[in-house]
């Protein structure tokens, strides 16, 4: 990177700051979206809790079916999230969708899934997933209700387990992140890691990248090198000058 391009880029973020809708990434939330009342539901709102970080680090769109739901097994939303919306909220939500960095979905149907496949998007809850991946943010779903229950000696009708399959090849076909339960922190969890180190590489970047972390925190006098901004930015890493 020669000096003019610094000079632009610089400039670019400093005008980029200026826009009233700017939010930096460290700053930005996850959406979690409770649609369909299910027995992972509270699961994964309690892994949330232990893997991913705060309830302020975290908004809520919740049904009322689901809000009755989880009422009745004694879990209060607000318990788990700066705000915590309706549905009718959805084209509000829209317009900020830059406030988020991923929506987090820990339950779906089969009619919710064949929704977002064929873009049907007159339910919010579908066009809020639509316009999430147009707009380039992460959408993670855990399949433990879509996938058939594996037991010992249980016999699934082959028909049902295909079409589980097929719903969610059309889900991995928009770049769904799909996961089961016991891997959801690991997929939402965004690790940001201090540096101790005086010069950070290009190679110390890929490092970072393989251990599945998004952001590096350096001090005043660590040097970064170009080609190690170059990388951070080509692989969606964050450097955070302290």
């Amino acid at each position: 990177m020669d000096a003019d391009e610094l000079i632009e880029e610089i400039t670019n973020e400093v005008l980029k700051r200026f826009d009233p809708t700017f939010i930096r990434i460290e700053d930005r939330r996850i959406l979690v979206v409770l649609h369909t009342p299910d027995r992972h539901v509270p699961l994964a709102l309690t892994r949330l809790l232990e893997d991913v970080g705060p309830p302020s680090d975290r908004d809520i769109l919740v049904t009322p079916e689901v809000r009755s739901y989880l009422a009745g097994l004694g879990i209060n939303c607000r318990d788990h999230a700066r705000d915590v919306f309706e549905p009718d909220a959805v084209p509000g939500i829209l317009h900020r969708l830059h406030e988020y960095r991923m929506v987090v979905v820990p339950a779906v149907s089969f009619h919710t899934v064949r929704a977002i496949a064929e873009l049907r998007d007159e339910e919010p809850f579908v066009q809020l997933v639509l316009q999430a991946l147009l707009r380039g943010l992460k959408v993670v779903m855990l399949t433990d209700a879509l996938v058939p229950a594996q037991r010992e000696g249980a016999s699934v009708a082959p028909g049902l387990t295909a079409a589980a399959e097929d719903n969610l090849k059309k889900l991995l076909a928009y770049n769904i992140v799909l996961v089961r339960l016991d891997e959801i922190g690991t997929a939402v969890a965004e690790k940001k890691v201090p540096s101790s180190k005086d010069l950070i590489t290009e190679q110390d970047i890929i490092d970072l990248k393989n251990g599945d972390v998004t952001g590096l925190r350096v001090p005043p006098k660590t040097i970064v090198t170009p080609l190690a901004r170059d990388k951070a930015k080509e692989l969606g890493i964050t450097i955070i000058r302290e």
